[in-house]
């Protein structure tokens, strides 16, 4: 009986093991692009949303976006900045880890990173 516990347990670890992989390293490295104008409904309790700009964002220009509760009709915040700069990055936890729509309302594309730990 013992025998067969160890072996569960062991398959336990390892799949444990492979899905914080994932999530560690294949689905942070997808970032949503949002293209002027358009909006992307988040993950229903992510904790964390990174906002960049694309590479090929103009050094003179800054993305804009918003951000609401898909469960609100009353923004959470109306604008929000974020330079055209390699390495810039918008950090944002929505309350509660609640799911999230993210507009972008300005000119520039943005890359947009949902971090779901």
């Amino acid at each position: 009986m013992n025998k067969h516990i160890s072996r569960v347990i062991k398959w336990l670890i390892i799949v444990a093991i492979v899905i914080t992989l994932v999530q560690t390293i294949i689905l942070p490295a997808n970032p949503v692009i949002i293209p002027p104008g358009e909006e992307i409904i988040g993950p229903p309790s992510c904790p964390q949303i990174e906002v960049s700009t694309t590479p090929s964002c103009d050094k003179n220009m800054t993305g804009v976006y918003a951000i609401t509760l898909t469960n609100s009709p009353t923004p959470l915040t109306n604008r929000n900045f974020v330079p055209c700069d390699q390495g810039a990055i918008d950090s944002y936890f929505p309350p509660g880890a609640q799911q999230v729509t993210v507009t972008n309302i300005g000119e520039v594309e943005i890359d947009l990173e949902f971090v779901c730990d």
